[in-house]
C-alpha cells in the first residue's frame, strides 16, 4: 500500500504485543524496510488502559492470523464495539460470530479492500459498528455451565 499510495495515503498500522516466534521474515521486514517506518509502529509494553484507548480511537482491529488458542483480541474490540477484519479461520469465526469481516489470509488483494473500507468507515464499517451496538458478551456464569456441560458429555460418552 506505501509502494502504491505513498505514506500520506496508507493507514497507520499499530502493533501492540510482543514479537512472536516463527516470523523471522516479517520481523526482518519491518526492522529493514525504511518504507513501513513511518507506517508501522509496534507497541510492545503497552498497559491494558492504553491497549483500551487505543481500540476505542482505532478504525479497527486487524487479526490477520494463521493459527490461534482463542482470539482473544476480538472478543476485546466487540466489547468495545470496534470493528474486526480477521483471518478466516475457525477459532476466530467462533468468537467473532457474525460480527467481524473474515479474510482468507493470504488474499492480500481483500485484506487492501477491507482496509481502504475501515480506513474512510465505508459500507462494511458500518454495517459491523451498527451490528456490534446489539452485541452482548457470553455471561460468566453461562460460559462455565457450557464447559462443564462439555466435559459431562466427553466422559460419558468415552464410558459408552
Amino acid at each position: 500500500m506505501v509502494e502504491k499510495r505513498g505514506k500520506d495515503k496508507t493507514p497507520i498500522l499499530i502493533l501492540i504485543g510482543r514479537r512472536g516466534w516463527e516470523n523471522e521474515n516479517i520481523l526482518d521486514l519491518l526492522d529493514r524496510c525504511p518504507a513501513l517506518q513511518e507506517t508501522v509502529i509496534e507497541e510492545n509494553s503497552l498497559s491494558d488502559e492504553d491497549v483500551t484507548t487505543l481500540l476505542k480511537t482505532s478504525n479497527g482491529l486487524l487479526f490477520p492470523s494463521f493459527t490461534e488458542g482463542y482470539g482473544l483480541p476480538i472478543a476485546e474490540a466487540m466489547n468495545l464495539s470496534v470493528p474486526s477484519i480477521c483471518a478466516d479461520i475457525p477459532v476466530l469465526r467462533e468468537v467473532g460470530e457474525d460480527y467481524a469481516l473474515y479474510v482468507d489470509p493470504l488474499d492480500s488483494v481483500s485484506w487492501q479492500k477491507a482496509i481502504d473500507d475501515f480506513a474512510h468507515h465505508g459500507p462494511l464499517w458500518q454495517h459491523q459498528k451498527n451490528a456490534l451496538s446489539s452485541w452482548k458478551p457470553y455471561p460468566w456464569d453461562k460460559s462455565i455451565q457450557y464447559a462443564l456441560t462439555l466435559c459431562q458429555n466427553l466422559t460419558t460418552s468415552k464410558r459408552h
